[in-house]
């Protein structure tokens, strides 16, 4: 059940973080080509996970 509790915990904020760029993000990158876009998403993404989010987390040891 631990692994279930974070998976679910990773995802909701995996969701939570590629909403709110896709929100942030959408009046510039809708100019740009889909590739670009999904380029700028995914390094944004998993920067701010590696670097912002995982490190929170580990602190507050909700997910180990």
């Amino acid at each position: 059940m631990q692994k279930f509790k974070k998976v679910l915990t990773i995802w909701g904020i995996v969701y939570l973080l590629i909403t709110a760029l896709i929100y942030f993000l959408q009046a510039w990158l809708a100019s740009q080509p889909f590739y670009v876009r999904t380029l700028i998403l995914s390094a944004i993404m998993v920067f701010g996970l590696q670097y912002l989010v995982f490190p929170i987390l580990y602190k507050f040891q909700t997910i180990k």
